[in-house]
């Protein structure tokens, strides 16, 4: 067979061998992107040819011990009784530290969360003819148990447990004044969506209802039994720690 002859017959069986053999399926660009029960970070986290992630991105993975800030407002009210009677609306800001521990299993997260806040929630309402009344919380913490749900970016979360607060309470007139300092108990129960803005970055906002129980205080007019009902609307930021 002549040299021309051998390459035409090269050429002919190159090109029936592409044509006969099964080629290899060409992969879905999105198969590799999502997984059923799972949430991703956006596909172009991830490297093209193997569908790996990018250093930072992936599945959002809550697991793990984090603290963080948070900040807001709180509003209530407080009712006394016993010498006299009188509700005082409280109001103010608040800012404070919380740290906490979460644990994942599918979409389903749970924890544990403490925090701490620093407050200028006050109130005053005269009680009589020159007298007042001023109540202010100075502080706010609380332990508390989360149970979130999880789906893509975001943590959907339910939260109750006990709360401790610092209440001042002042009575003013023209015989002089008192002021009184307790620490009262109580619970918080509340709110809160959380949003991954990096595997270890998150921003929150929530809102938690504090209720503490009677308190019995001393003041020159004598004994006066005292609750505080607050409400409060926070954001914050939190960082893993691990």
């Amino acid at each position: 067979m002549t040299r021309p002859a051998k390459w035409r017959a090269s050429f002919a069986a190159s090109i029936l061998t592409y044509v006969v053999l099964p080629q290899p399926a060409a992969a879905d660009p999105g198969s590799y992107y999502e997984t059923p029960g799972t949430s991703y970070f956006n596909p172009s986290d991830r490297r093209p040819l193997d569908g790996s992630y990018r250093s930072g991105y992936g599945p959002v993975n809550w697991n793990g011990l984090y603290g963080g800030v948070h900040g807001g407002w709180a509003g209530g009210q407080s009712s006394t009784a016993g010498a006299f009677g009188q509700s005082i609306d409280t109001s103010g800001s608040l800012g404070g530290l919380h740290g906490g521990y979460n644990y994942q299993s599918g979409s389903l997260v749970t924890g544990l969360e403490a925090d701490a806040s620093w407050t200028g929630v006050d109130g005053s309402e005269p009680i009589s003819s020159g007298r007042n009344l001023s109540i202010s919380t100075d502080w706010l913490s609380s332990l508390r148990m989360r149970l979130g749900y999880a789906t893509g970016n975001w943590l959907l979360y339910g939260t109750a447990g006990v709360a401790l607060a610092g209440v001042d309470t002042a009575l003013t007139g023209p015989n002089g004044g008192s002021l009184d300092s307790d620490t009262l108990t109580g619970y918080a129960v509340g709110l809160g969506a959380e949003l991954a803005l990096t595997q270890s970055i998150s921003a929150r906002v929530e809102a938690l209802h504090y209720g503490m129980s009677h308190e019995t205080m001393q003041t020159w007019r004598g004994t006066v039994d005292m609750d505080l009902d607050l409400t409060t609307v926070r954001g914050g930021l939190s960082i893993k720690l691990n």
